[in-house]
Order: structure tokens, then C-alpha cells, then sequence
């Protein structure tokens, strides 16, 4: 679906975006040192930031799904990112298939992008506040569901608790939803639930982007805006030099 109007280019979404990305590469590179190079420090300091991981990828998620209202064509955008998201997968399964990524962020944003271009015009009736509000509602409640990892839930923590059912954690189709679990070991891993709300609240709250004053409109770190622009194309060379650096530190 395309747009008609043109959409200006906002530096601080840029600016913001890059930031991630780089957290996110220091993050994956502190994970392949620290067990597939055995060093010990990058162990320590990548369990020290593991708290905070899901709150700088919450950002990014968030962050595509504000940018949704600034697209021209989400339809591409989405198609062409879920392209991108097998090809990643194909190369990791056959590269290294321990660390396998079977539904990760990559396939998160494609399905939300594909997602939000067929129910742009529903989606559009809502009030971008009260959209907004329900996502975060929802986002908090899902937070628990996934069960690859734990027993999820829905609810909140020690105050009300809904377990997934036994039968529903056996469907491994249900994983991409979070719902399911596969035997194995995954890489990345970030399930429709509960990221598609983190996603859907970016995009409603997208409606009021263009109310920044202009000073957080144009750049102010231009490395930071230029890896935002090109935050694809980062994640996707990343990984590969990430494994190539840690295989040559493992064999000094």
C-alpha cells in the first residue's frame, strides 16, 4: 500500500534506530566471545547487560513500527524484509545450526510490516491514543507468554496468572506466536507475542511523529543517523564478521 503524501525524513528515528543497532552488535559480539571464543570478561559483562537487552530491542521494534506511518510503501518494505528474514535463517540453520534463528526479530518486523499494510485503513479509524494505550496494556499482560524458555503466562506476575495450556505448548506451529515450543537450541528469538503490541503501539503513536520541533528533525550524530538508514544492512553483515572475529580470537 502506498501513500500519497510524501513523508519528511526525521534525523532523531535515525539517530535513535543506529543506537540500537550498535547496542545490539555489542551485545551478539559479547554472547560469540564470550562462549564460542571463551573469553570469561565478555561472559561477565554480556549477563550484566542481558536485563536491559529486551528494553534497547523494545526501542527498535517500537521504532519500525512508528516509521510504518512514514513509509511509502509498507507492502515492499515488508516483503522485501521477509525475504531477507529466510534467507537468515537458511544460512544459519545450514552455517550454524546451534544457534538456528527460526523466527527472530528480522521475521517479527516482516509479519507486523505485512501486517499493519492490509489493516492500515482498520487501523486508521482507531484513535492513535486509545490504540496506543490498549497496545501497552497488552504488551504488559502477553509479556510472560512466550514458552520456549519458561512456563509461560498471561497476566501479571504474582498477581494474576493464566497458564498457557499443555496441549497449546505442544503445537510446535505455534511458535512464531510464542505459544509453541521446538526442540533445539534457537538464536535470536522474538515472538509475535507479545512484540507485535510493542510494534502496533509504535505505529499509533506514529500519527503524532510530526509534531517534533524541528530541532530533533535534523541530525545531530550523523554516524549513529547513517547505520539507522542502513539499520538492514547492519544486521545482516553483523553477525557473519561477528563469527569470523570470534573464530579467529579462539584460534590465537
Amino acid at each position: 500500500m502506498k501513500n500519497n503524501v510524501k513523508k519528511e525524513r526525521i534525523a532523531l528515528l535515525d539517530e535513535v534506530r543506529g543506537l540500537c543497532v550498535v547496542l545490539m552488535v555489542i551485545y551478539h559480539g559479547l554472547f560469540t566471545l564470550g562462549w564460542y571464543s571463551d573469553v570469561a570478561v565478555c561472559r561477565t559483562l554480556f549477563r550484566f547487560f542481558t536485563p536491559v537487552e529486551p528494553f534497547f530491542a523494545g526501542v527498535f521494534i517500537f521504532l519500525c513500527g512508528l516509521c510504518c506511518t512514514l513509509s511509502r510503501s509498507n507492502l515492499k518494505r515488508g516483503a522485501l524484509l521477509a525475504v531477507v528474514a529466510v534467507g537468515v535463517t537458511i544460512v544459519m540453520a545450514v552455517g550454524f545450526p546451534e544457534n538456528a534463528i527460526w523466527f527472530g526479530v528480522l521475521h517479527l518486523l516482516a509479519v507486523c510490516i505485512l501486517l499493519y499494510a492490509l489493516l492500515h485503513r482498520v487501523i486508521a479509524r482507531v484513535p492513535g491514543w486509545l490504540g496506543a494505550a490498549v497496545c501497552a496494556v497488552l504488551l504488559l499482560l502477553c509479556w510472560h507468554l512466550p514458552v520456549q524458555y519458561e512456563n509461560g503466562f498471561f497476566g501479571i506476575r504474582g498477581l494474576w496468572e493464566v497458564a498457557v495450556p499443555y496441549r497449546v505448548v505442544q503445537c510446535e506451529w505455534l511458535y512464531p506466536l510464542g505459544l509453541g515450543r521446538i526442540a533445539g537450541t534457537q538464536g535470536d528469538y522474538f515472538p509475535l507475542l507479545p512484540w507485535v503490541f510493542c510494534f502496533f503501539g509504535g505505529s499509533f503513536l506514529g500519527r503524532y511523529v510530526h509534531r517534533l520541533p524541528d530541532v530533533l528533525k535534523r541530525p545531530h550524530i550523523s554516524p549513529l543517523a547513517f547505520i539507522g538508514r542502513h539499520a538492514l544492512v547492519f544486521y545482516v553483515v553483523h553477525q557473519p564478521l561477528i563469527y569470523a572475529v570470534g573464530m579467529l580470537v579462539a584460534n590465537i
